[in-house]
C-alpha cells in the first residue's frame, strides 16, 4: 500500500534492464519484466509512473516465452492508464499537452494486437486510446434516461458531478500563462485543481456504485467490439486504418460479419504515409492555399498558374499512391456482396477512420487521374465520409431524429475579416442558400457583416438545428484549441465550440479553409473544427482539408442544398433531411469536378471538401416501426411520465414525457389524430424549455402539418369543421410562439397553413393546372378527376348527423363512401408526390413559404395580419417591397380584452334587435328597453380599437406616394381570433370632432380571410368581366321572416343605374327568386346583388349560414360547391353576411368568405343587420361610384377593382347623413369589403 512502491519497482526494473544490456543474462530481463509488471499494476502509485512501467513492460513482452499473452496484457494496461492520466488533468489544454507524449501508444497497441492475430482487440484498443478528450466530454454529457427511471437520486448526483467536471475542464487555466500571478489568484487556481481532483474521484466511486446495479454493469465502460457493431449502419462499410512504425493495417467492418476483415498494407509504412503528407503540404504551400482564397488573390501570389514543374504534380502523385497502395487493396478485400455494388446502381458508402499520418491524407479522392480514368477513382465507386472514432456512430445514431431541420438553418457570412483577404463570394453563397431554403419552407436567419459576431453566433446555436458558415478559418498548430472560424469581432475558437452541448443539432456546413486539419503532434486526438462540431452535437459536418476557392464555393453550397432537399433516401422525412448530406456533398463536388476537370489545378479546388458524421440509417432498423399501435403507446407513455412529473416534479420525467410525445407525433404509422394529440402535448411541454428553440419550432411545425392532414381525412366539410372546433387556437398559438422567438416570417407561414383549412382544401381541389397540362397532360387529367371526386364527397350532406337511426343498407353505403374517400385521398397524395418529382413542380400545392405568399401582395397599400393568442397579441405588416413582416407587438391588447370587446359588442347588438335586416318600425318593437349608459358602448369599443390597436400600427405602414386623385391608401385587414368579430375598419374616437381620429379618414379598409386569397384573386388580372352582367335578386317577403319593403326599391335603383350605363342585367324578385333559379343564374353572370334576409349558422351547423329566398334558404354549404371562374362582384345587401362562428374564428365560416371561395373577387358584406331604409342609398351610391371609377382606364363595363373605394365613398355619404352618434354608427359602420 505504500505510495512510493510503484516508483521503487520502476527504478528497480530500470536497473535490471541496464544490467541486462551489459550481461545479456536472461534472468535480468525476467527480473526487469517482473518489476515493470508490478509497478504498472500498482493501485497506489502515481498513474504516470504506472504508465511508463506499462510501456516498458510492453516493449519487453516479445522477448518472453509466453510473449503473446504478455503483449496483450501489457498493452491493455497501457490503454487503461492513458485514459486515466488524461482524466486527471483538469483542463482540456493540459490533457492535450499530456497526450502529445502518448500519441502513438494506442496505434502501437493495435499493431501488436494484429501481430498476434487479434483484430477485435485492436479495434477495442483504438477506440479506448484515441480521441480521449472528445470521448470524455461525450461521457460527461451522456443522457441518463434509463438511470433516471430506476435510480433518480444517483442520476441527479452523477449529472451534478459531470457538469462540475465539464465546467472545470473547459475553463482557461491561468497558471500556464507567462505572467506572474498574484497570490490570491494562484491560491484560487490551486483550489480549483483540488476541486477537480475531488470531483473526479467522487465520480469514479459513483460509477462503481452504478455498475453494481443490475442492467448497468457496462455503464460508460469502454466499448467492446460487439457494442461497436451494434452501431453499424446497414449496407455500408467502415474502414479503420492503423499506422504504426512497425506496420500498417486496414480493418474492414461490415454489418453482417462478426469479425473485422484484416488487410495488411504491405506496400505502405508509417514513414511512407508521413512522406505523402509532406508532399501534399509542399504542394499546397506552393499553391498559396492557406486561407479561403479568391482566384485573383491566388494568381497575384503566383501559385498555380503553371503546373509544368514536377512539384506541381505532387497532388496527383499522392492521390495515385493512395489508390494503388491503400484503397485498391482494401476494395479488393471487401466482401463479395459489396464488390458487386448496389442492385439499384447506388454508390457504395464507406466511412474512413484513419489514424496517424493517414488522418491528413485525402483518402476519399484516391485515384489515377489521367485522360481515361476507367474506374480508377474512388469517387466513381463510393461515397466517402470520415469519422474520428467508431464510438461516434453510436452516439449519433442513439440521438432521436427530431426533424428540427424542417425550419432552422443559421447562415453566417463574413466577407471582410481584419487582416485576411476579402471574400467576394460569401454573400452570394449565403444568398443562394437562403433562397433555396426559403423556397422549400426551411426557416433561416442570416448573420452578415457586422451582425456576424462571436456572441451572436454562439447565442443562436441552440436556436437552429443547422448552421452554414461562409468565412475564413484557421488551424493553430501550437495550440489546436485556438483553431477558429473568423467572424466580425474576432475568432470563434474550437475551445468555445467544445463547450457547447447541442442535443438537437443536425448539420454544420463549414465553407471555410482547413476546418478538418488536425494537429500533427496529436493525430489520434483529431483536434480540428469538424470534430469539434461533432462533439458539440452536430450529426453531420461538411468541412475542408485545405483552402477552398471563393469563386466556386457558392455553386457547391447551392448544389448541396438542392440535392439535400430533393433527396429520396428518406421518403418519410419532410424538410431538410441531413441523413442524405454525404450523398448531397458527393453530388455537389462531382458537379464541380465535371465543370473543372481533373487537372492538378482543378483537383486542388474540388478535393478539399469532406464529409464527417452520420450514416443513412435504414428505417427498418427502428424497433416496431411498422406497428400501428406504437404512436398510441408512446402517447400513453408520455401521459404517464407527465402524471409522474406532476407528483415528483423531477425534470427527468418531463423530458421523458416530451420525448415520448415527440416519438408519437413523428410516427409513420397509426392514427393521424393520435399524432396530432401528441404533437400538441409536445408543443405544450417544449415551451417549458425556453433555451431549446429548435424543439419548440419543430413541435409547432408538426402541429400545423397534422391539423391540415387530420382535417383532410374527414369526409365532409361539416365533419371537418366539427373537428377543427377543438383546434381553433393552435395556429395562433404557434404563431405567437414563433413571434416570441423573433420569427415573424415563420409566424405568417404557420397562420396561413393552420387557418381557413377547409377553404384552402377546397381551393387546392380547384387549382388551375394549366402549367402541368403543358408538360404532363396525363397527370393533370388524373389530378383533376381525383380532385373533383374528392370535392364531391367533401361537399355532400352526411345523414349520420341527423340523429335518426339509419337502415343497414344506408349505413353500409355511407361506410363504402367513407372508404372510397380515404382511398381517393391517398391516391391523390401519391399522385402529388409524383408531380413534385417533376422539374419546376417541387412545391406544387405545398404550403406557401413567406416568399411565395409575398407574390400575391398588391403593389399599393399594406396588409395587416393581427394575431391573437392568450399569451400575446401582435400585428404583422406586409407590403410589396418588404423583405420580411414588420412586427408590431400590441402591448395594450390581450386575447381576453379582445374577446370581452367582441362579447360586449354582441350583447349591445342583441339588445337592439339587430339580428336581421330591419325596418325602423320593426326594430323599435323588437329591441325593448335598454339602460341609459348603453348608448356609449359602441363608441367605447371603437375608441379602444383606435387607441390600442390601429393607432400603434399606423406609424409602421409604408408611406404612400400621393397621385393626382389623392386617393386614400388601402389596408387589407386579416384578423384572427376575437378580432375577426370587431369592426376594425371603423376604429376611431368619435367624440373628438376637432382632428382626424378615425381610421376611415386615413385609409380605405378591406378584409381578407387569409393571405393566400390575394394571389388567387389576382390584382394583375383585369377586372373586365363586368360586361358579363349583374344578376339582381330581391326577396322582400321570405316565409317566416319580417317584410323588408325597400328591397324592391334598392334593386330597382340599381337596375336603372346599370341599364343606363349599358350593363347587362337580370332581375329575380319575389316568387321568381327561388334557390334553384338563383343558383343557376350565378353561373351566367359575373356579378350578383342580393337584397334579402340572411342569417348566421348555429354553432352546431356553421355551414347553415344562408340568404333567404322564396322557397327557402340558399345555404353556405351550397355556395361552397360553386366554382365560378368568371365571378367578379357579390354585393350582399343582407344581414350578418360576414359574421363567422365564434367557436371557429380562424376558419372564417361566413357567407362573404364562401363567396370568395366560390370565385368572387370582391364581396360587399355586413357585420350585423342593415337598415332597410338606407340600403337603397348605399347601393345606388356604390354603383354610381363604381361606374365612374377611373382606376382602370379603357375597361368597358363594370370594373370591380374599385369596389372597395366605391363602398368607402357610399358609406361615408351615409355617415355624413346620419352622423357619428350611436344610432348613426350602427347604420353605417356595419358595411365591410372583402377581397381586392
Amino acid at each position: 500500500g505504500h505510495a512510493d512502491l510503484s516508483s521503487c519497482h520502476h527504478n528497480l526494473a530500470n536497473s535490471f534492464s541496464a544490467r541486462f544490456k551489459i550481461t545479456q543474462r536472461p534472468t535480468d530481463i525476467l527480473l526487469a519484466h517482473f518489476s515493470y509488471h508490478t509497478s504498472a499494476m500498482s493501485i497506489t502509485g502515481h498513474p504516470s509512473v504506472c504508465l511508463e512501467s506499462a510501456r516498458q513492460w510492453a516493449l519487453l513482452a516479445p522477448d518472453l516465452e509466453n510473449w503473446q499473452s504478455e503483449t496483450l496484457a501489457a498493452h491493455d494496461r497501457v490503454i487503461n492508464l492513458i485514459s486515466l492520466i488524461a482524466g486527471i488533468e483538469n483542463t482540456s489544454k493540459r490533457q492535450y499537452e499530456v497526450l502529445k507524449e502518448l500519441s502513438y501508444d494506442c496505434t502501437r497497441a493495435a499493431a501488436a494486437a494484429m501481430s498476434v492475430n487479434q483484430p477485435l482487440k485492436a479495434i477495442e484498443w483504438l477506440e479506448s486510446g484515441r480521441c480521449l478528450v472528445w470521448n470524455q466530454i461525450n461521457q460527461l454529457r451522456t443522457p441518463m434516461h434509463e438511470l433516471y427511471t430506476c435510480q433518480p437520486d444517483l442520476a441527479d448526483r452523477f449529472a451534478f458531478l459531470s457538469n462540475g467536471l465539464e465546467h472545470l475542464g473547459s475553463r482557461v487555466e491561468q497558471s500556464h500563462s507567462r505572467m506572474e500571478l498574484p497570490m490570491h489568484v494562484w491560491m484560487s487556481v490551486e483550489v480549483e485543481a483540488y476541486s477537480h481532483l475531488r470531483l473526479a474521484k467522487e465520480r469514479e466511486q459513483l460509477l462503481v456504485t452504478i455498475r453494481e446495479i443490475p442492467g448497468f454493469e457496462s455503464f460508460l465502460q469502454p466499448k467492446k467490439f460487439t457494442d461497436v457493431m451494434r452501431s453499424m449502419p446497414e449496407d455500408c462499410i467502415i474502414v479503420v486504418i492503423n499506422a504504426d512504425k512497425s506496420r500498417c493495417d486496414a480493418l474492414i467492418l461490415t454489418p453482417d460479419h462478426d469479425e473485422p476483415t484484416h488487410v495488411a498494407l504491405e506496400n505502405f509504412s508509417h514513414e511512407k504515409a508521413l512522406k505523402l503528407v509532406t508532399d501534399l503540404r509542399k504542394d499546397l504551400r506552393s499553391s498559396q492555399l492557406l486561407p479561403r482564397y479568391s482566384d485573383s488573390v491566388q494568381r497575384k501570389a503566383g501559385p498555380v498558374t503553371s503546373f509544368k514543374r514536377k512539384d506541381n504534380l505532387l497532388m496527383m502523385q499522392v492521390l495515385q499512391e493512395l489508390w494503388t497502395d491503400l484503397v485498391e487493396p482494401i476494395l479488393n478485400s471487401f466482401p463479395v456482396e459489396f464488390q458487386k455494388g448496389n442492385k439499384k446502381g447506388k454508390l457504395m458508402r464507406i466511412w474512413w477512420c484513419p489514424t496517424g499520418p493517414f488522418a491528413f491524407l485525402p483518402i476519399h479522392a484516391a485515384g489515377v487521374y489521367n485522360q481515361s480514368r476507367h474506374g480508377k477513382c474512388l469517387a466513381d465507386i463510393a461515397i466517402s465520409s470520415y469519422i474520428p472514432t467508431l464510438s461516434i456512430l453510436e452516439r449519433l445514431r442513439s440521438r432521436k431524429k427530431t426533424g428540427f431541420s424542417n425550419g432552422s438553418v443559421l447562415l453566417v457570412s463574413q466577407a471582410n475579416t481584419p487582416g485576411l483577404p476579402k471574400l467576394h463570394f460569401t454573400n452570394e453563397e449565403v444568398q443562394k442558400t437562403s433562397l433555396e431554403l426559403d423556397r422549400r419552407g426551411i426557416r433561416t436567419e442570416t448573420l452578415r457583416g457586422e451582425k456576424a459576431t462571436v456572441t451572436a453566433v454562439l447565442d443562436r446555436l441552440k436556436a437552429f438545428s443547422c448552421i452554414h458558415l461562409a468565412c475564413h478559418a484557421s488551424q493553430d498548430t501550437k495550440d489546436p484549441l485556438n483553431s477558429a472560424v473568423h467572424l466580425y469581432d474576432g475568432p470563434l475558437k474550437l475551445s468555445e465550440i467544445m463547450k457547447k452541448n447541442l442535443p438537437h443539432a443536425e448539420l454544420a456546413f463549414m465553407s471555410a479553409c482547413q476546418t478538418s486539419v488536425g494537429d500533427e503532434s496529436l493525430p489520434e486526438e483529431v483536434v480540428h473544427l469538424a470534430a469539434g462540431m461533432l462533439t458539440a452535437g452536430y450529426r453531420s459536418v461538411v468541412a475542408t482539408m485545405w483552402s477552398i476557392s471563393d469563386e466556386h464555393a457558392p455553386d457547391v453550397a447551392e448544389n448541396f442544398y438542392k440535392c439535400l432537399l430533393k433527396d429520396k433516401i428518406a421518403d418519410d422525412v419532410v424538410g431538410l433531411d441531413v441523413t442524405g448530406s454525404a450523398q448531397a456533398l458527393h453530388v455537389a463536388v462531382q458537379a464541380l469536378r465535371r465543370k473543372l476537370g481533373d487537372s492538378p489545378e482543378a483537383l486542388l479546388k474540388w478535393v478539399p471538401y469532406v464529409h464527417f458524421g452520420m450514416a443513412v440509417w435504414k428505417r427498418t432498423q427502428r424497433p416496431c416501426i411498422g406497428h400501428s399501435n406504437l404512436p398510441a403507446m408512446q402517447h400513453n407513455l408520455g401521459s404517464s411520465f407527465l402524471t409522474q412529473f406532476n407528483s415528483t416534479r423531477r425534470p427527468a420525467d418531463l423530458l421523458l414525457a416530451q420525448s415520448s410525445y415527440r416519438t408519437s407525433a413523428t410516427s409513420l404509422t397509426g392514427s393521424p389524430s393520435v399524432w396530432l394529440q401528441s404533437a400538441r402535448k409536445w408543443a405544450q411541454l417544449s415551451s417549458g424549455f425556453g433555451e431549446l428553440e429548435g424543439e419548440i419550432l419543430a413541435a409547432h411545425v408538426q402541429v400545423i402539418k397534422l391539423i391540415s392532414l387530420v382535417a383532410c381525412f374527414e369526409d365532409t366539410s361539416k365533419r371537418r369543421h366539427e373537428l377543427l372546433t377543438g383546434l381553433s387556437q393552435d395556429s395562433t398559438k404557434a404563431a405567437a410562439k414563433a413571434l416570441s422567438l423573433n420569427q415573424p416570417s415563420k409566424a405568417l407561414e404557420w397562420l396561413e397553413a393552420g387557418r381557413c383549412i377547409v377553404w384552402n382544401q377546397i381551393s387546392q381541389l380547384r387549382t388551375p393546372v394549366d402549367e402541368l397540362h403543358a408538360c404532363r397532360p396525363d397527370l393533370a387529367d388524373q389530378l383533376i378527376l381525383l380532385s373533383r371526386q374528392l370535392e364531391y364527397f367533401g361537399g355532400r350532406t352526411d345523414p349520420r348527423q341527423s340523429g335518426m337511426e339509419l337502415p343497414m343498407q344506408v349505413q353500409m353505403t355511407l361506410e363504402a363512401e367513407a372508404h372510397t374517400h380515404l382511398k381517393l385521398a391517398k391516391e391523390r397524395e401519391e399522385l402529388l408526390a409524383s408531380i413534385r418529382d417533376l422539374p419546376d413542380f417541387e412545391s406544387f400545392l405545398l404550403p406557401k413559404t413567406f416568399a411565395e405568399l409575398m407574390r400575391g401582395i398588391p403593389n399599393d397599400g399594406a396588409t395587416v395580419i393581427i394575431n391573437s393568442d392568450k399569451s400575446r397579441c401582435d400585428a404583422l405588416i406586409v407590403f410589396a417591397t418588404c423583405a420580411e413582416p414588420t412586427l408590431v407587438p400590441l402591448e395594450r391588447f390581450s386575447y381576453k380584452r379582445a374577446k370581452n370587446l367582441a362579447e360586449v359588442l354582441r350583447l349591445h347588438l342583441t339588445s337592439r334587435g339587430l339580428q336581421s335586416r330591419y325596418s325602423d318600425e320593426a326594430r323599435r318593437e323588437a329591441r325593448g328597453m335598454r339602460g341609459a349608459d348603453e348608448t356609449d358602448v359602441l363608441q367605447a369599443v371603437l375608441r379602444d380599437l383606435w387607441t390600442d390597436l390601429v393607432e400603434p400600427i399606423l406609424p409602421f405602414l409604408p408611406a404612400e406616394d400621393k397621385d393626382e386623385k389623392d386617393d386614400l391608401p388601402r389596408i387589407w385587414w386579416c384578423p384572427t381570433g376575437p378580432f375577426a368579430f370587431l369592426p376594425i375598419h371603423a376604429a376611431g374616437d368619435y367624440n373628438n370632432h376637432g382632428s382626424r381620429k378615425t381610421l376611415a379618414e386615413f385609409a380605405i379598409s378591406s378584409y381578407i380571410p387569409n393571405l393566400s386569397i390575394l394571389k388567387r384573386l389576382g390584382f394583375d388580372r383585369q377586372g373586365n368581366n363586368g360586361d358579363r352582367g349583374v344578376f339582381l335578386v330581391s326577396q322582400a317577403d321570405a316565409p317566416g321572416l319580417r317584410r323588408i319593403p325597400l328591397t324592391d326599391t334598392e334593386v330597382e335603383k340599381t337596375f336603372n343605374e346599370l341599364r343606363r350605363r349599358g350593363i347587362r342585367t337580370a332581375v329575380h324578385g319575389s316568387k321568381a327568386a327561388t334557390v334553384a333559379a338563383v343558383s343557376d343564374k350565378l353561373d351566367s353572370f359575373s356579378c350578383v346583388h342580393l337584397a334579402c334576409h340572411a342569417s348566421q349558422g348555429t354553432k352546431d351547423d356553421p355551414l347553415g349560414s344562408a340568404v333567404y329566398l322564396h322557397e327557402g334558404p340558399l345555404k353556405l354549404s351550397e355556395i361552397m360547391k360553386k366554382n365560378l371562374p368568371h365571378a367578379e362582384l357579390a354585393f350582399m345587401s343582407a344581414c350578418q353576411t360576414s359574421v363567422g362562428d365564434e367557436s371557429l374564428p380562424d376558419e372564417v365560416v361566413h357567407l362573404a368568405a364562401g363567396m370568395l371561395t366560390a370565385g368572387y373577387r370582391s364581396v360587399v358584406a355586413t357585420m350585423w343587420s342593415i337598415s332597410d331604409e338606407h340600403a337603397p342609398d348605399i347601393a345606388e351610391d356604390f354603383y354610381k361610384c363604381l361606374l365612374n371609377d377611373e382606376t382602370a382606364d379603357g375597361v368597358v363595363g363594370l370594373d370591380i377593382t374599385g369596389s372597395a373605394q366605391a363602398l368607402h365613398i357610399a358609406v361615408q355619404a351615409l355617415r355624413r347623413k346620419v352622423g357619428d352618434t350611436t344610432e348613426g354608427l350602427l347604420k353605417w359602420i356595419l358595411y365591410v369589403h372583402f377581397g381586392i
